[in-house]
């Protein structure tokens, strides 16, 4: 018996997998599928040309081994192939297949993935990113409860519509930790915990999503630090390339798989028309609401960015 198929559309491509992929949202449309999701035998194919590395790059091909869950292969940019370990459960399965194969789909279908939170308020598409820990999701849902919608948690499209970057939307879902659940008084009751993360919890936003495309506006880098004030301030020159390289989601893999050309133009492209900030934050206290009110007050005016003219000499390439 051939197994259940199913068909769901995220980050701008149509996804059709053999196991769920709880959170992203159902395609009911018979358009075309971008990308196949399934179970293969691929212990052979890693057991023969695996050393100690975790990551193993061929040509149109990246395999990776998560001890305990699979062994997991991401081919040409439309298929992803999983073999799981014995004991490993779906869940386990869908936190890689949602996470790092989608992110290297994107890779390699040109599309740049940025880790963070995006978000989109005011006719604006916001992108909040930063380290684990620099609090992005707390952000986010500050965010939404002043009326933003979500785009995206974790992994962030990227694409470019011939003159600038948009923000495609991932699915409905947010990770939260514990301790900012109850900052804004949620309670866990019927939450599902994130795999591996007993005190960070899957956040449905249905209600709180957008579901299209919008132009991106700016990129905001969260910095916990030991201050009671919060600063922001805007990143220019290569210090500005050097921010959205740390926070391209995954980004260890560009170099070894191919991707730096690409990704150095993509990057170039975005720099040259989106402005860029570091906004440092207290490390010993609740900030999210004084974080939003901070990048609001500074985007006042500045839907259309005019960039410097030595951002242009340097980063104008013309998209990717």
């Amino acid at each position: 018996m051939e197994p259940a198929l199913f068909d769901y559309h995220a980050f701008g491509m149509n996804i059709q997998s053999d196991i769920s992929l709880k959170g992203l949202l159902p395609n009911p449309s018979a358009s075309a599928v971008d990308v196949h999701v399934r179970k293969e035998k691929l212990s052979d194919k890693w057991g023969s040309r695996a050393g100690q590395d975790m990551f193993i790059y061929e040509r149109n091909e990246i395999l990776f081994q998560i001890e305990g869950v699979g062994v997991f292969s991401i081919r040409s940019g439309r298929e992803i192939g999983y073999e799981r370990a014995e004991g490993a459960t779906d869940a386990y399965i869908r936190l890689y297949v949602m996470g790092s194969c989608l992110g290297l789909i994107l890779m390699q279908r040109e599309i740049l993935p940025m880790h963070g939170s995006a978000l989109y308020l005011q006719n604006m598409g916001i992108i909040i990113t930063g380290d684990s820990g620099a609090g992005k999701s707390t952000t986010a849902a500050a965010f939404i409860k002043q009326g933003a919608r979500l785009l995206s948690d974790d992994v962030i499209p990227v694409h470019w519509n011939e003159t600038d970057p948009l923000i495609f939307p991932a699915y409905p879902q947010q990770k939260m930790w514990l301790n900012s659940l109850e900052q804004f008084g949620q309670t866990i009751e019927g939450l599902e915990h994130v795999v591996e993360r007993e005190e960070k919890f899957n956040i449905p936003v249905q209600e709180h999503f957008h579901s299209s495309p919008v132009p991106m506006q700016t990129i905001v880098e969260l910095v916990p630090a030991d201050t009671e004030e919060i600063t922001l301030v805007e990143v220019t020159g290569l210090a500005k390339l050097e921010l959205l390289y740390r926070n391209t989601y995954r980004q260890f893999v560009i170099e070894p798989a191919g991707f730096s050309f690409w990704h150095f133009r993509a990057l170039s492209a975005v720099a040259g028309r989106i402005p860029v900030y570091t906004l440092r934050r207290p490390i010993n206290r609740f900030s999210a609401d004084e974080v939003v009110e901070a990048v609001l007050d500074r985007l006042k005016g500045e839907e259309e960015y005019d960039r410097k003219a030595s951002d242009r000499a340097v980063y104008d390439t013309g998209g990717w």
